[in-house]
């Protein structure tokens, strides 16, 4: 595995990306990348301080300046060559993305993909937006404009870098806007090569900057800042809060996309064995460590133990090893995160839950210095259990049961979350009046996930507001301005 991270040549000291070109940090202060999946290092990167900030932050007003000077055929064009830059390197980047994040390669490999996707979506769109005329009486006419609101920040988790990434910052671009990106401290590599291939391909400069560091100073200088006018943010309920008291010094408009404590609900007229494959990809994929993965399962009594051994035998009968062995599971992405599951299991244990499956740590042999949890399944929690409410990020999942309909969507609901749900059954009428009563930003029928490109997603309560991916994520980047004019002067 050392060799392999040797070979993808990533730069062992990163600077900060701004205009175009590879700037050194006017900080002294760095901090070290490792893979999790062995936790051997990887890149060292800058922590950028406010002097940098201010430059990424000047280049990006004149880049966007240039960039909405463009036709919108112009801009389509670059965002075409940015897609295609991408998918000649999409093996590569799916490369790092594993070893950087500690995903299973085949995941990485279909999240690059979504990005290419992302990118030719919206360039697409370019050119399709515009205002409208408004009828008012035959003395005045009316109409509107939209014009891209400016520089705009991106502050991007760990779990899904690249692919968090491009979904805000391609509608951003496709508006005229000009993006910052701050990645995560914890997995930043494909947004740095992300940076460098637009180079390569001579993107227009000052329209993408990258900055790195910790959310203390860098992230909240950026925030700060008086020049960014919108902000992106995927993230806990806890660092979104900080973002938004930031925000409101400068009255910075905000998309927030915050956690999740996401329900599937299983009826007894189920397709058991179709619900039982989907939901251990709505739990388990990326080991967990998604925003919108299902960590509560809600079943019917009536085939809660059937379903429940059908489960935890697809679990039992699961791998688990380093991301670029392509198992089904593979390492947790940080020390942190892996002492919070540890923590959060425990605890439960504690309580008097019952561990069907899983619910430690696992050595893996080949790289017994990785950090990897072993997939869990808990049952009998008590109500107040910190399980049932709180956002573990892990492979954790919790089962609960249901007599009716009425408690089923008492038990969905009963989160301060409400991003996604998943409902199973053979019942369409139920299944529609069942997804009217959920609170929640999606709600998927026999299936979990589903398109990210097209659909509208972000969540409702303290899962966040606004909406990402879709046509409608352009507006986010957009202000309307109206002009009306007096048509009786002669």
């Amino acid at each position: 595995m050392k060799a392999l991270i040797e070979a993808l040549n990533l730069p062992e000291d990163n600077k900060l990306f701004i205009d175009g070109a590879w700037v050194q940090s006017n900080s002294p202060h760095r901090y070290s990348v490792i893979d999790p999946g062995t936790s051997i290092p990887l890149m060292s990167n800058a922590i950028a301080c406010a002097d940098d900030i201010e430059k990424a932050v000047h280049s990006s007003t004149q880049g966007q300046q240039n960039w909405q000077e463009l036709t919108p055929s112009e801009r389509a064009l670059c965002l075409f060559d940015l897609a295609r830059a991408l998918e000649e390197c999409l093996q590569e980047f799916a490369t790092v993305e594993a070893i950087d994040t500690g995903k299973p390669y085949s995941e990485a490999q279909g999240d690059i993909q979504v990005c290419i996707d992302f990118l030719r979506f919206y360039a697409g769109l370019c050119d399709k937006i515009h205002g409208e005329t408004i009828p008012i009486d035959p003395t005045q006419m009316s109409f509107t404009i939209k014009e891209p609101v400016g520089v705009t920040l991106h502050i991007i988790p760990w779990n899904f870098p690249l692919f968090t990434c491009i979904r805000g910052i391609a509608p951003a671009l496709a508006a005229g806007c000009s993006v910052i990106i701050k990645p995560s401290e914890h997995a930043p590599a494909s947004i740095l090569k992300f940076a460098q291939l637009t180079a390569e391909i001579n993107f227009p400069s000052g329209v993408i900057n990258v900055i790195t560091g910790f959310g203390l100073p860098t992230g909240e200088l950026l925030c700060q800042h008086p020049a960014i006018k919108h902000i992106t943010f995927t993230g806990s309920k806890k660092t979104g809060t900080q973002v938004l008291k930031c925000a409101a010094n400068n009255m910075t408009t905000c998309t927030m996309e915050l956690g999740g404590k996401s329900p599937a609900i299983v009826f007894g007229d189920a397709d058991i064995d179709s619900a039982v494959e989907d939901v251990f990809v709505a739990s388990f994929l990326n080991s967990g460590q998604v925003c919108s993965c299902a960590s509560r399962i809600i079943l019917d009594r009536s085939i809660k133990n059937v379903f429940s051994e059908k489960l935890t035998s697809k679990v039992a009968n699961s791998d688990m090893g380093h991301g670029m062995t392509d198992r089904q599971f593979a390492a947790i992405n940080n020390q942190t995160q892996l002492d919070k599951i540890e923590t959060f299991v425990n605890q439960a244990i504690q309580e008097g839950a019952e561990i069907l499956i899983g619910g430690k740590r696992h050595i893996d042999p080949e790289h017994p210095n990785g950090l990897y949890f072993l997939p869990t399944i808990i049952d009998n929690l008590p109500p107040d259990s910190a399980l049932l409410t709180q956002e573990i990020f892990g492979p954790v999942i919790c089962l609960q049961t249901f007599e009716d309909e009425e408690q089923a969507v008492c038990l969905a609901n009963n989160s301060e979350f409400g991003l996604q749900a998943g409902i199973y059954t053979r019942d369409v009428t139920r299944a529609l009046r069942i997804s009217k009563k959920i609170d929640a930003g999606q709600v998927n029928i026999n299936q979990y996930y589903t398109s990210e490109v097209y659909i509208p997603f972000g969540g409702n309560k303290s899962s966040g507001f606004g909406r990402e991916c879709g046509a409608g994520a352009v507006e986010n980047y957009l202000k309307i301005k109206a002009t009306s004019i007096n048509l009786n002067i002669e």
